[in-house]
């Protein structure tokens, strides 16, 4: 909903293909429609970290998951402008990660972290 989250970043690229973060929009602002659409007019991905501390109904999917899997969440999302070739360069993370591909279509690699199996 509009005015429910209040930081939102853009996933660039850069020195070396290092992932870097970005502020879209104004610091201690709502982030607008504009500002998302701005992200991905230009083929860029948004990342919405920690989504379900801000948006009420994310929260309610968080609240959900953790009764499903009774482990802790946190619900980032992401969305990625048409035409990009990249949303985020190859990359392992440090806890689960469970994917729900909303909307859309894209190619999703999974990679075995170093030393994790």
């Amino acid at each position: 909903d509009a005015g429910e989250v209040t930081e939102a970043g853009r996933g660039l690229l850069g020195a070396g293909g290092a992932w870097q973060m970005g502020r879209v929009g104004v610091r201690g602002e709502a982030v607008t429609f504009a500002d998302l659409r701005e992200v991905l007019d230009a083929a860029n991905t948004c990342v919405l970290n920690s989504l379900d501390a801000t948006c009420a109904r994310v929260a309610a999917l968080s609240l959900a998951a953790i009764d499903a899997f009774g482990l802790p969440v946190c619900t980032n999302a992401y969305a990625t402008g048409a035409g990009a070739r990249v949303s985020a360069p190859p990359h392992t993370d440090k806890q689960r990660v469970l994917v729900m591909q909303c909307h859309g279509a894209k190619r999703w690699r999974g990679l075995a972290a170093a030393g994790s199996f």
